[in-house]
């Protein structure tokens, strides 16, 4: 055809009196250029009901209606302050560009709900809509570039066995770059064709709503300037909910000895009958190495009860630079072979490399470009495995797999300093609170915070909502009102106090001990509990008579 442009031709449009109609037109280029759009032409008929005998316009009433826009006021200096001048509006002047691919988005089917540490996945497909061209290149970028990793289709399989105990570590754990490459231009996605990736996520170790924004920006093989990269968004909402505690901290029992305790509980929200299956832990370090000393009977933990293991590291005898890995077997059916799960393999190397990275340059800007950067290991890491049976939405029987890792800090006795001289806390309060329970006793409780330390510290408060009913453990202490769990920062040496509020509904002798505060280490990936001055914290509410 040699029309330049399609447009929109309405056979039918009735607008009855005193009423208002939407129309939606669309133009269709079929050339590249400049398009600009200065009206609308139109022709009016008047439909002429209840008459034997209709009187009507064969051409109607032809007119036409110029479109006149103009931009924003200007105000960015006094002369346009004082004077009404507006910017150019260009909404009208469209520039059209050769036909370009574009990309569709699919995902099937993403988690909406995990535990802390827990490993799921899902697929990406990439589906390219144009019948002409090709994609050349697809790259993403996510939020949250530490939980997220990619592999093939192919690789479905989250573990993978080996029967050695002992390997090396051969993979560099350089800090790489957080855009990853979906579609490359070697392996371009023609027209009309799918790709299909397998996502991968680990969920944060902390509970509440994850968001994840998810940006694909992609190219064609066509040079386009005005549109090189084109964007695809996407965001996705996960609730996150508790699952294990994972602690341990090194004590030296001599020259190139370490006592390694670790503490594994279960910390799920709600009381139910899920227990966590203990799998496997390894030992990820250049320095040491990982011997068990505690005998297994049991690996399943239950709702509210713990696992405390006990391990020795020394130093190898044959000691090299290579980085060594350690897994140890922390189930009881010893007759199985190939038991070990293999920690070097894609994705559980990846999110070994993000844990890393992490710890070691927790606040390094992202990088574009490839360009990696190395980073010093720390002395020991240790991943622990596990995984949870639950039924599905079917009734099924489900197995869901997690890793946990940390990274001990290891130092003499003679360096380690106090707790309770870092950081102090104080609650003030009234003792003796009168009050007529004809509404809800709110009291204000001050929260005075110290940091005695040269040093800048993270602190997370955790106010436990106990119920007065259902909790006998904590039936005698308050009632949080407001956020249950905060993280402040602390700069060095300073003083900060915080409001609490504290709700009573009945007269007692309660109890504010309801109260966590700790201090967040992220190079171990811990956190250390924070003693109060003052060992109990009691108020008496009294009715006012």
């Amino acid at each position: 055809t040699d029309q330049l442009v399609d447009c929109d031709i309405l056979s039918d449009c009735i607008i009855f009196p005193n009423d208002t109609s939407k129309i939606e037109l669309s133009l269709r280029p079929r050339r590249a250029g400049n398009l600009t759009i200065l009206g609308i032409y139109y022709r009016l008929n008047i439909l002429v009901q209840n008459i034997s005998d209709q009187t009507t316009w064969p051409y109607g009433i032809m007119g036409k209606t110029l479109f006149h826009v103009k931009g924003i006021r200007l105000n960015s200096n006094r002369r346009e302050r004082l004077n009404v001048i507006y910017g150019v509006d260009k909404r009208l002047e469209i520039q059209v560009v050769p036909e370009a691919p574009l990309l569709h988005i699919e995902f099937s089917p993403m988690p909406d709900a995990m535990f802390c540490g827990e490993i799921q996945s899902c697929l990406i497909h990439l589906i390219n809509t144009s019948l002409l061209h090709s994609i050349t290149r697809i790259r993403l970028v996510t939020s949250q570039p530490n939980l997220i990793t990619i592999s093939s289709i192919d690789e479905d399989s989250l573990l993978i066995y080996t029967d050695e105990c002992k390997s090396i570590w051969n993979h560099p754990l350089n800090q790489q770059s957080s855009v990853l490459t979906l579609v490359s231009h070697h392996h371009p996605l023609l027209a009309n064709s799918t790709r299909t990736i397998r996502l991968w996520f680990h969920a944060s170790q902390l509970a509440g709503e994850m968001n994840i924004d998810f940006l694909f920006l992609y190219e064609s093989d066509v040079f386009q300037q005005p549109l090189r990269h084109r964007t695809v968004k996407h965001s996705s909402l996960c609730i996150i909910t508790h699952s294990i505690s994972f602690q341990t901290q090194t004590q030296s029992i001599g020259l190139g000895e370490l006592i390694l305790p670790v503490q594994i509980d279960n910390i799920m929200a709600t009381q139910n009958t899920l227990s966590v299956n203990v799998q496997q832990l390894s030992c990820i370090s250049k320095q040491w190495d990982i011997k068990n000393l505690s005998s297994i009977s049991q690996n399943s933990i239950r709702y509210g009860e713990n696992l405390s293991l006990v391990f020795k590291c020394k130093h190898p005898e044959n000691h090299d630079e290579s980085l060594q890995i350690k897994h140890i077997y922390l189930e009881n059916d010893e007759t199985i072979n190939d038991k070990y799960i293999d920690i070097s393999k894609s994705p559980i190397a990846d999110f070994f490399r993000h844990f890393i990275s992490n710890i070691v340059h927790p606040t390094y800007p992202i990088h574009r470009h490839r360009t990696s950067i190395s980073i010093t290991l720390p002395s020991i890491s240790l991943i622990l495995l596990w995984q949870i049976a639950i039924s599905n939405q079917l009734g099924q029987l489900e197995i869901r797999h997690g890793l946990h890792m940390i990274s001990p800090s290891i130092e003499l006795p003679h360096k380690q300093q106090e707790i309770n001289d870092i950081v102090q806390y104080e609650l003030i309060y009234p003792s003796i609170v009168e009050h007529k329970f004809t509404k809800i006793l709110i009291l204000p409780i001050e929260l005075k915070l110290c940091n005695r330390t040269n040093e800048n510290l993270q602190l997370q408060l955790q106010l436990i909502r106990a119920s007065l009913d259902n909790d006998p453990l904590l039936s005698s202490c308050c009632l949080w009102s407001g956020m249950t769990e905060q993280f402040i920062n602390l700069s060095a040496y300073e003083h900060l106090s915080l409001n609490l509020r504290a709700c009573f509904f009945k007269p007692g002798f309660y109890s504010l001990k309801n109260i966590s505060l700790t201090i967040i280490d992220k190079i171990n990936s811990t956190t250390i509990p924070i003693k109060s001055n003052i060992h109990n914290y009691f108020v008496d509410i009294r009715t006012l008579l």
